[in-house]
């Protein structure tokens, strides 16, 4: 078509404001620089557009560009908020799981003492029961990442939970006393036999299997626990011997 042809068919097409404004946009895009007021001006007034017209429609972008600009800014406030109360929650669960993973150290580290500690969190292995005691051993890492067991003495009548101030390394047998007073203990790990009262109170070691007494060597098979006598009013704790007697390794003291 001849470039004549071309323009008359362009100026006898019309366009709706809609599509008016589309041309525009994409003819504005089109530049390299910036519309100054008085650009915009003169286009509208060579699109029949008024002064009123424009300085409404100007009024209107401004609104809208600060409206944008204020959501954004509620969008990043609400953003920052949300972040920083997920790291305050993940802070708190880290800070929780310390103390959970510290607090055994801080309640056991001294096994010497005979004070009443903290009840652990879960039974374990049931060791030995009556009506008045249960005994419960539970599995611990140390800090140096060592195997050790505690013991737990429970009183289920009062609810009361002891646990022994000792580190031991496999017991495999308990016995309470008919008074319910005192609880034997066999370590297999070091072959030691110790005695507690059921209070969690007063451990002492008794003796250890293959030590000679005046009555015998006590034995190495199975568990050297023989029991205990009640003796005016006193618990006794007996050992089996090599030779197949008892003798008696501890005597409850007035």
């Amino acid at each position: 078509m001849p470039l004549e042809q071309q323009r008359s068919v362009e100026t006898e097409r019309s366009y709706s404001p809609e599509e008016a404004g589309e041309i525009l946009k994409i003819a504005a895009n089109l530049r390299d620089d910036s519309f100054s007021i008085e650009h915009l001006r003169a286009i509208a007034q060579e699109a029949g557009i008024s002064e009123e017209s424009l300085q409404q429609a100007v009024r209107m972008y401004e609104e809208r560009q600060k409206a944008a600009s204020r959501q954004r800014a509620r969008t990043r406030i609400r953003l920052q908020t949300v972040m920083a109360m997920g790291v305050g929650v993940l802070l708190f669960i880290a800070m929780m799981l310390f103390v959970a993973m510290e607090a055994p150290a801080r309640h056991f580290s001294n096994p010497a003492s005979d004070k009443i500690q903290l009840v652990l969190a879960h039974e374990g292995d049931l060791l030995a029961s009556t009506d008045s005691c249960k005994v419960y051993k539970t599995e611990q890492i140390s800090e140096d990442l060592r195997r050790y067991e505690l013991v737990r003495i429970e009183n289920p009548t009062t609810g009361d939970s002891f646990v022994v101030g000792n580190r031991f390394q496999k017991v495999v047998s308990a016995s309470i006393s008919p008074s319910g007073k005192h609880v034997a203990l066999y370590d297999e790990g070091t072959g030691e036999v110790w005695v507690v009262r059921t209070d969690g109170k007063g451990l002492q070691r008794a003796a250890r299997v293959g030590q000679t007494l005046s009555e015998g060597t006590i034995t190495y098979d199975g568990n050297p626990i023989a029991g205990w006598a009640r003796v005016q009013g006193k618990d006794f704790l007996k050992l089996h011997l090599a030779h197949g007697g008892t003798a008696v390794v501890f005597t409850e003291q007035p």
